[in-house]
Order: C-alpha cells, then sequence, then structure tokens
C-alpha cells in the first residue's frame, strides 16, 4: 500500500514545471522520476512495467486517489519505455515494437491539441519531441511559445540548447526570439548590488 502510495504520488506530481528553476527535461534529472525509478527497481521489473502499463492505459489510478489526466497517461508510458525492454513491451501491448513505437508522433501531437494550456503537458511534449527526435516546425514554435508564455526560462535556455544543432529547427519563427528573451530576462530583472543568484544567472545568459 505504501509502495503504491508513493508510486502515484512521485508519477502523478501535484507541482508544475517551471515552478521550480531547475527544472530539466532529461528523465534521469527529474527528481520526481528518479524517485519512481529508484521505487520500480525495488520490485522485480515485470512488475513494475505491469504497474506502469496500467497507468498508461487507465483513467484512475491504482487506488483511486488520481483522476489520470493525458500528460500522466504518458508521463507512465515514458517511464516504461525507458526502463522495459523489447520484449516485455511487447508482451505488455501484445504487438511488435515496431508497432508500439510507430503511433508515437501522433500520440505527441494529440496530447499538444489537447493539452497545450497545460504547463506540465507542454514539458512533456518537449521532452518527448526530444527523445523521439520529432522536429515539426509547426509544433516547435508552438512548444517555445509556450514556454515562454509560462515563463519557464531556465527549462526554456536548456531546451534551446538541445536542439541548437538541429538546423532545420532554425527556421521556427520562435527560435531566435526565445533566444533573444532567455538571454535579455536574467540581465534586464538584475539590480545593482547582483546577488548570487542573479550574477549566476546573467552569467550564464551571456554564455548560452
Amino acid at each position: 500500500k505504501v509502495w503504491d502510495m508513493l508510486l502515484e504520488k512521485w508519477l502523478c506530481p501535484s507541482i508544475k514545471p517551471g515552478e521550480k528553476p531547475s527544472e530539466l527535461f532529461e528523465l534521469q534529472e527529474d527528481e520526481a522520476l528518479r524517485r519512481v525509478q529508484y521505487l520500480l527497481l525495488s520490485r522485480p521489473i515485470d512488475y513494475s512495467s505491469r504497474m506502469l502499463f496500467v497507468f498508461a492505459t487507465s483513467t484512475t489510478t491504482t487506488l483511486g486517489m488520481h483522476q489520470l489526466t493525458f500528460a500522466h497517461r504518458t508521463r507512465a508510458l515514458q517511464c516504461l519505455f525507458y526502463l522495459a525492454d523489447k520484449e516485455t513491451i511487447e508482451s505488455l501491448f501484445k504487438k511488435p515494437i515496431e508497432e508500439v513505437n510507430s503511433p508515437k508522433e501522433g500520440m505527441i501531437k494529440g496530447l499538444w491539441k489537447n493539452h497545450s494550456h497545460e504547463s506540465m503537458a507542454v514539458r512533456l511534449v518537449t521532452e518527448l519531441c526530444l527523445e523521439y527526435k520529432i522536429y515539426d516546425l509547426h509544433l516547435w514554435n508552438g512548444l517555445l511559445q509556450k514556454l515562454l508564455g509560462f515563463n519557464m526560462i531556465p527549462y526554456l535556455r536548456k531546451v534551446l540548447k538541445a536542439i541548437s544543432s538541429i538546423h532545420s529547427l532554425w527556421q521556427v519563427p520562435y527560435f531566435s526570439k526565445a533566444w533573444q528573451r532567455v538571454i535579455q530576462i536574467p540581465l534586464l530583472s538584475a539590480s545593482c548590488p547582483l546577488s548570487p543568484d542573479q550574477l549566476s544567472d546573467c552569467s550564464e545568459s551571456l554564455i548560452a
């Protein structure tokens, strides 16, 4: 019971992305998902995989404590793909891994279409696009616009660094605007004398 409660708590966090300045997009650097991973590895992988599969395909959690949103289910699916091997995924979905992988772009665009007003979903779509190398220009323009709108500046800086090597995304209208804002905001909000945090933010902006 305690194990199930912790899994629900960390897999369906109440804190929205962007509320913590250190948010990163990598699963290994997401504190809640690190806890989920540690928790899942304490049980046999087949059991943990089944639990994630239940989260990914249900509307409520196993204890009924949370109503699962599309963002929560996609988050569980992301964990499942990260932890489970090919054979486990195929046995859960009862189809070849190629068929499991093929709808990912459609799933991601569906998540974006229905939940682009939610900061958690925007962050999740960004992570999934990076992980599965989806570089749709229209989608990325919307993502950068929303990340700016939600004021997720530290997170946005890391995303921009990650996509800067993808030359096709330089065509995205919000690409240059997002970079401009990421660089400007710490400088415009600083006041003398600079606090250690302000100095760090300004330095990071200038070397970004």
